[in-house]
This record gives C-alpha cells, structure tokens and sequence, in this order.
C-alpha cells in the first residue's frame, strides 16, 4: 500500500473514532440524564407509595373504631358482655393494619437510599457542570436541591 493511501487510511479511521467518541460522550451524558431521572421517578413512585400506604392505614384505624362502636350498641341493646378483641372483622384489620406499618417501615428505608442516590447524582453532576466549585458548596446545593424536589413531592 502506498504511503499515501496509509495516511488517507489513518484519517479515515482517526475521524470515525472521533465520531465514535463523540457518540459515545453523547450517549454517556444521555445515560446520566436517564439514571437521574430515572431515581426521580423512582422516588416519586415510593413518596406516592408511601402516601397511598399512610392513607390505607387512616382508612383501616377509622374503620376499626366505627365496626367496634357499632358492636358495642349491638351489644348493649341485646344485653350481652363482650370483648373488642374478638371481633372478626377488627381482628384482620389489625392484622392488615400491622402489614402496613411493617410495609411503611421498609419504604421509609427505601425512600432514605434514594435521597442518597439522588443526592450523589445531583453533586456529580454539579460537578460535571461546574468543575471550579469546592466541595462544600456543590454538598449544600446538592441537599438544597434534594430537599426542594422532596417538598415538591410533599414529602419532608
């Protein structure tokens, strides 16, 4: 091979590899862009989770005192003695009640890994965009902007 088609050959191929650099920079930056929104989206599911579970819960407790006020009436206008804690209906919603509380619990922990993982996103990212800026600085933005997405979603 000629020298010169060698040289034309390594131009050809320094330029493809420079558009391949590129496209993977581009597609790197959208992979970031997507795991960030993703952990977004991943937390506004869990806060919505956890909204819906607080609620059910209510929902359960203001159940259980109106089936145990009523039997209680029943009760008394037939003349019968009884026990709250034998009440079949109110027995599976204590049953349900402390699934619940068990299921909270865990979302709460879920919900305090993804601040984590938000948090780190944000401060690389503050990172990527503003390279000049100490340590300290990017840490409080990062929280400030944490914290205004969690109050956003009604949650904190």
């Amino acid at each position: 091979m000629p020298k010169f088609e060698s040289i034309e050959m390594e131009k050809k191929v320094s330029a493809e590899s420079r558009d391949l650099g590129f496209e993977s920079n581009k597609e790197n930056k959208e992979s970031k862009e997507e795991k960030e929104l993703a952990a977004k989206e991943r937390l506004e599911q869990t806060v919505v989770e956890v909204k819906n579970t607080k609620q059910r819960m209510k929902n359960i407790m203001n159940n259980m005192q109106q089936v145990i006020q009523a039997v209680r009436q029943i009760r008394q206008q037939l003349g019968l003695d009884g026990n709250d804690d034998d009440i079949p209906a109110v027995q599976r919603d204590q049953k349900t009640f402390e699934q619940l509380k068990v299921r909270l619990a865990e979302l709460k922990d879920q919900l305090e890994d993804l601040k984590k993982a938000l948090r780190a996103e944000e401060i690389n990212h503050l990172r990527e965009i503003e390279p000049e800026t100490n340590e300290d600085e990017i840490n409080l933005r990062a929280d400030v902007i944490v914290e205004k997405a969690l109050q956003a979603m009604g949650l904190e």
